[in-house]
């Protein structure tokens, strides 16, 4: 699923970062997506950097599709 949808994937994750984020900011480039394991679970995790050089991190737990803005490095 994550191949076939992984624009999509990145385009959700953004919408969460940017809804959930103290300083919005648009989108520069993507980073990387990186798998994880949590308490809550497995998840997919990814980075993007914004228009300010800031780094921001979301996650996309897969038990329940939810995603979960994790914060920023600035």
């Amino acid at each position: 699923m994550r191949d076939e949808h992984q624009e999509e994937l990145q385009d959700a994750a953004w919408d969460v970062i940017q809804s959930q984020s103290d300083r919005p900011a648009r989108r520069k480039e993507f980073v990387e997506q990186r798998d994880g394991r949590d308490d809550r679970g497995e998840y997919w995790e990814f980075e993007f950097v914004d228009d300010r050089d800031v780094n921001h991190v979301a996650r996309l737990y897969l038990d329940d599709s939810r995603i979960v803005y994790t914060g920023d490095d600035g």
